[in-house]
């Protein structure tokens, strides 16, 4: 049997991952908040999930 919450931790993951390839601000920002979502499911370390984000942040930055 799994734990749900590495599942849980793994979409909020691949949330983060599609929010990285739109272009769409509103689409990005509906995937991150279903990111917090899904971690806050896991009860994982909201730590985890801000290092996520600077790094799609720092990532966004580099591009423009």
């Amino acid at each position: 049997m799994t734990d749900s919450s590495d599942e849980y931790r793994r979409a909020a993951g691949e949330c983060v991952a599609i929010a990285r390839t739109t272009s769409d601000p509103v689409t990005r920002i509906k995937l991150l908040t279903m990111a917090q979502r899904w971690y806050d499911l896991a009860n994982g370390s909201r730590i985890n999930l801000d290092a996520l984000l600077r790094g799609f942040n720092d990532e966004q930055m580099a591009r423009h």
